[in-house]
């Protein structure tokens, strides 16, 4: 679950954001992008539901394997770049 920080959820204007952007994310269905399941609002704090994904953080695993071997990391990169032209297809442009 994914929640609006209470600061930005006092803006209107970022809560009809972030509900429009993670709506927008849920349109898009791809192995590498993380789908959504629900977006909702709960006493002002718009959130949205996400499948719990195994494995490791980005952090951790680097801090386990700062130097990942080369076909990993081209791997990885591919992945990420699939995950990012199938959101670019419907329009989404990831800002993060």
């Amino acid at each position: 679950v994914k929640v609006l920080l209470p600061p930005l959820a006092a803006s209107p204007q970022a809560r009809a954001r972030f509900v429009r952007e993670a709506r927008a994310q849920a349109a898009v269905e791809h192995d590498h992008v993380a789908a959504i399941h629900h977006v909702a609002d709960a006493a002002g704090a718009p959130y949205l539901v996400m499948p719990l994904l195994k494995g490791l953080t980005l952090s951790a695993a680097l801090r386990a394997q700062p130097r990942p071997p080369l076909p990993e990391v081209v791997r990885i990169g591919r992945e990420v770049a699939d995950g990012l032209a199938a959101a670019h297809a419907v329009g989404l442009v990831h800002r993060d």
